[in-house]
């Protein structure tokens, strides 16, 4: 009888112990693909391992390679001994006897890449890739290619809109860039040198954002400031520009537009538009509107910890104001110089690159709700914010085209080129006017570039006689036989008459 019961027993503990065995191997088995999910997997319960396939099946079609071409007439000057002024005595002696080299026409190639953003062939890209050419070629990841025609841009967003004539074309899906995670998987797609791979199936980088709200200075536009943008290690070289970036979903949520290098490729720091800011822009250039900024009419800076400490703030977020504009919006306001911007609308603001972005984003003729940190409190103060004077490069550059009498350029007086000094850089400095006339050219080698003047100089005053424009310049000089004083935003030069220039 004990011994029944101790063979029981010993059945009882081995079935226990065999499914505690088996129990386990499932447990592990459950780990082990519970772990390998978590690899496949993104925070959002995306794929990971087929993600990149997926977005560049998906949007890989939308993505167009662009070609420019830009016409520029070469030559007029003998440049056979190098460039004019090189050897003035060796040029003038065979500009005797042969006279000058021929004006020819030379064509100049740019590349760059595109987004498809409706059907009926718009097409979203950067303004330096299409800026000043005379054609546009797009060509599609089928081979086929197209003339494009440029429907508008905006230079201090760096965006442009270009269209071709064909229709089904596949759209690309908008994201939003407000929610952006530093860290969060992102894929650049576009045509990098494009001119050396032919190829019009675009590149497909991978990479993650690596920070945000970057602020550069333009690497094509000498007097533009990128603001608010993403910085992303997906490799984006030369002809990338205008090309998307996506998230892990296909959604685009910048468009690149530049890269940090020492050498000219990659390097690892890339930056794109955010998107939000590019719907913006589009929407208004596909309808033909105005692409305005909003302004207040201040000139700011950002904090440090000894200035944050100095107005009493325990950090050094939000942006000082140093000056107010006279009868600015700002200053309507009562904002004063010294005061402290902490808020847009109830938004933090921590630096210039979000002020700038914050106000120049609200419609013209709209109130804002600025909190100002002034004397140790706080307080609310309501701005209306009024358009940008120089919201927008291409209509400006278009007003000045459709109306060149204002400028009233005198052409060549001793080498030098002036012009009236235009409304857009009296505005960027912060004055309601300027007295005096803008150099726009200095020809090498003559009088004026032998007393030294350069071109973005203001001229004051001529033989002490001051002038406040192109038309009072004229007069002026019209007569001048000798010597010339000018005095010059920077110091007083003696131009030379020809007769005395020469050597």
């Amino acid at each position: 009888m004990k011994k029944i019961w101790l063979l029981n027993f010993l059945l009882v503990v081995f079935i226990c112990a065999g499914v505690l065995f088996l129990f386990e191997i499932g447990a592990a088995a459950q780990v082990r693909r519970s772990a390998s999910q978590a690899r496949s997997v993104d925070t959002n319960g995306i794929q990971f391992e087929t993600a990149i396939e997926n977005v560049a099946a998906d949007v890989g079609p939308g993505v167009v390679s662009i070609r420019t071409e830009t016409v520029t007439t070469v030559g007029g000057d003998n440049l056979l001994f190098g460039a004019p002024g090189d050897d003035e005595n060796l040029n003038n002696f065979f500009e005797h006897f042969f006279g000058q080299t021929p004006e020819f026409k030379e064509k100049q190639q740019g590349v760059g890449s595109g987004l498809i953003i409706e059907p009926d062939g718009y097409i979203l890209t950067n303004e330096h890739v299409v800026a000043n050419a005379d054609q546009i070629k797009v060509t599609l990841i089928s081979g086929r290619e197209y003339d494009a025609e440029l429907i508008g841009s905006d230079r201090r967003s760096d965006l442009a809109v270009i269209k071709i004539d064909a229709e089904d074309l596949p759209k690309a899906s908008f994201g939003n860039s407000e929610n952006l995670r530093i860290g969060q998987w992102v894929v650049a797609i576009g045509n990098p040198f494009a001119h050396l791979l032919p190829n019009p199936e675009p590149t497909v980088t991978v990479g993650v954002i690596s920070a945000l709200d970057r602020t550069i200075a333009g690497p094509y536009l000498s007097d533009a400031i990128y603001t608010a943008l993403i910085q992303t290690d997906a490799a984006i070289n030369p002809g990338n520009s205008g090309g998307p970036l996506l998230n892990l979903r296909g959604e685009v949520v910048g468009i690149n537009v530049a890269i940090f290098s020492t050498t000219g490729g990659y390097q690892g720091i890339g930056f794109a538009i955010p998107i939000d800011t590019v719907k913006r822009i589009t929407s208004k250039i596909i309808r033909g509107e105005e692409v305005e900024y909003g302004w207040i009419g201040v000139a700011i800076q950002n904090l440090d910890q000894n200035l944050a400490e100095y107005f009493g703030l325990k950090n050094p977020d939000g942006v000082l104001v140093h000056e107010v504009l006279v009868q600015g919006p700002a200053s309507k306001a009562g904002i004063q110089k010294g005061d402290i911007i902490l808020s847009v609308n109830q938004r933090r603001v921590r630096n210039v690159s979000e002020l700038i972005n914050l106000i120049g984003a609200i419609t013209p003729g709209k109130i804002v709700s600025l909190r100002v940190f002034r004397n140790g409190s706080s307080r609310q103060v309501k701005v209306e914010v009024e358009r940008n004077p120089v919201s927008n490069y291409q209509q400006e550059q278009r007003r000045e085209e459709e109306e060149p009498a204002q400028f009233s350029i005198l052409e060549q007086w001793r080498g030098l080129s002036i012009q009236d000094i235009p409304k857009s850089m009296t505005a960027e400095m912060g004055l309601e006017s300027i007295e005096g006339v803008l150099v726009a050219d200095v020809q090498v080698g003559s009088p004026a570039d032998e007393a030294g003047i350069q071109p973005g100089s203001i001229i004051l005053s001529v033989d002490s006689k001051d002038i406040s424009n192109a038309k009072e310049f004229e007069d002026a000089v019209r007569n001048k036989k000798g010597d010339v004083l000018l005095r010059t935003n920077q110091a007083f030069v003696v131009v030379k008459s020809p007769q005395n220039n020469k050597k």
